[in-house]
């Protein structure tokens, strides 16, 4: 084996890789894709709907005062998507888990550029794929 060889195999091993915690994101998700709204997805949306995506950014949710629901990154990218594609949760799915997809890459691309190595920067990725905390709009 020539060390010319050496990059080459080292560069396939690499785009498998990404390939790999590519699907790990994806697949597990894909049956979901045509489900109906499900959890809370109508509360957010008929909040962003009536209040704005920037509602999230100064009062509660529900009239809670003590514990606040708040997620004012989602509440925005609900906005944000519900202006683009209405109501229709195949659009939003698909979007939240293009964002799911590229984290997951991120966190592969990251960790082998900080000289993780295949195996720390495989486990990055799939850590971000595969984390158990996912909501029900990805």
């Amino acid at each position: 084996m020539s060390a010319g060889e050496v990059p080459e195999r080292d560069e396939t091993r690499g785009r498998f890789l990404w390939l790999l915690v590519l699907a790990a994101a994806l697949l597990p998700s894909l049956g979901t894709l045509r489900a109906p709204w499900i959890a809370e997805d109508t509360s957010v949306l008929a909040r962003v709907a009536a209040e704005g995506a920037w509602s999230d950014w100064n009062r509660p949710w529900f009239g809670l005062e003590i514990v606040r629901f708040w997620r004012p990154l989602v509440t925005l990218s609900w906005g944000l998507q519900y202006g683009l594609s209405g109501l229709e949760p195949l659009y939003l799915r698909l979007f939240n888990l293009g964002l799911h997809a590229g984290c997951a890459l991120l966190a592969f691309g990251a960790a082998r550029r900080l000289g993780g190595g295949n195996l720390a920067a495989l486990a990055a990725g799939l850590w971000v794929a595969w984390f158990p905390e996912q909501g029900g709009t990805v």
